[in-house]
């Protein structure tokens, strides 16, 4: 994993009008912060750009919980790497945790098998930073903003946190075509949907 600071183009200098990303469960943000899970799977797309870590409310399943630290002790096995819960504490509780920068989006068959990828839409994290004073909230559903306190608090910190690059994007380049056709078959997938719903119901 490349752990240098992010190049220019790219930094986070000032927090403005960032939004917040929730996911469920500390253990998840970790190894997103960390940078051991290459991407964050979802079923829309994620407009490339930063975004603020959030822990939501709630604990994750236990299956879920145990399937994840499977992958993570498998990967950390093929790198030769400790695997260490250090980092944990600062994501277990709710609200926000850290920062990370999504590159782009790929259909899951151009993850090339990537144990951290399930689709439909994998967004790829290139860089990310813990940040050194979680910020308490509660967060909420798909993309949200962020309140004028929360902004300050995260640019307060901003120049004392430790940004890395992943590398991720590199090894999982954009792939416009590949992606646009994945949007059309949902599209039309949903749109297949839709007519057996309304043929059922007449």
């Amino acid at each position: 994993m490349a752990t240098d600071a992010p190049p220019q183009s790219r930094r986070l200098e000032v927090a403005h009008g960032l939004r917040g990303l929730t996911l469920k469960g500390g253990f998840l943000n970790k190894l997103i912060l960390d940078g051991h899970k290459v991407v964050e799977n979802r079923s829309w797309i994620i407009p490339p750009g930063w975004y603020a870590l959030h822990t939501g409310k709630g604990s994750m399943k236990v299956g879920e919980f145990e399937r994840l630290q499977s992958l993570f002790n498998a990967e950390c096995a093929e790198r030769n790497l400790h695997p260490s819960m250090e980092n944990y504490t600062k994501c277990r509780n709710t609200g926000i945790c850290g920062v990370v920068h999504i590159s782009h989006a790929l259909p899951l068959d151009k993850m090339n098998g990537n144990r951290w990828a399930s689709g439909p839409f994998c967004h790829v994290i290139s860089d990310a930073a813990f940040l050194n004073e979680p910020i308490p909230c509660l967060g909420a559903l798909g993309l949200w903003k962020l309140t004028g306190k929360q902004i300050d608090n995260l640019n307060d910190q901003l120049s004392t946190m430790e940004f890395r690059s992943t590398g991720h994007e590199q090894a999982f380049p954009p792939d416009d075509a590949a992606l646009a056709a994945a949007k059309k078959r949902q599209r039309e997938e949903r749109a297949e949907h839709r007519e057996k719903k309304r043929a059922r119901e007449m």
